[in-house]
């Protein structure tokens, strides 16, 4: 799982989000293909539950990435306090918000009205906090202190907006990684540690 540290960003934006933009087509295909083909024997429904299954997938592959990211930075400022705990049952209560309606509704749509609303918004609320958290330990561990919140603002609304926000955020994680310490500061001036007389 500490692979996921060392990927390039466009890696981690195809295992989260490009698979499941690819498959997002790939049923619609699959049904109109079939509609010609007698071969292949395809209802709508079940095109349909081939892009919840990718999409479901997709969301597992961020929430192990966020698991791996936010422990791991984590490991690198022991000092800071942070609930652990929380984060990995914020985790893995993403998870179930996407499994808990495929495996009420594998053959389609069960009317599920109650339960849509409750899990959604959980999974929105959970989302955010993961997120928050990792943008908050990455920015910890770059400038070498604990943040706020006004200080992770941005890098949180990246990883909200994570199929645009990794692209920048990935390789900041490879530097803090691959290089051993802290990378630079994002925030600093550009000529912070220059020797004017040289």
């Amino acid at each position: 799982m500490k692979a996921l540290l060392h990927l390039k960003h466009w890696h981690i934006f195809m295992l989260t989000f490009g698979f499941r933009l690819l498959f997002a087509l790939t049923p619609f295909v699959i049904y109109l293909t079939s509609r010609y083909l007698e071969a292949i024997d395809f209802t709508y429904l079940q095109v349909i539950n081939i892009g919840i299954v990718v999409d479901a997938a997709g969301t597992f592959v961020f929430v192990l990435w966020c698991w791996v990211v936010g422990i791991s930075l984590a490991e690198k400022r022991p000092q800071d306090k942070w609930n652990a705990i929380v984060f990995k049952v914020a985790l893995l209560l993403q998870v179930l918000g996407k499994v808990i309606p495929l495996v009420l509704s594998p053959f389609g749509y069960v009317r599920m009205f109650g339960l849509n609303p409750i899990l959604a918004g959980l999974s929105f609320i959970t989302f955010f906090y993961c997120d928050y958290v990792v943008a908050q330990k990455l920015t910890s561990v770059e400038r070498g202190r604990e943040t706020n919140f006004a200080e992770v603002i941005g890098d949180t609304l990246m990883l909200v907006f994570y199929p645009i926000g990794i692209w920048w955020l990935q390789p900041r994680i490879n530097r803090i990684f691959n290089g051993g310490g802290s990378a630079v500061d994002p925030y600093a001036p550009l000529d912070q540690g220059v020797n004017p007389g040289s």
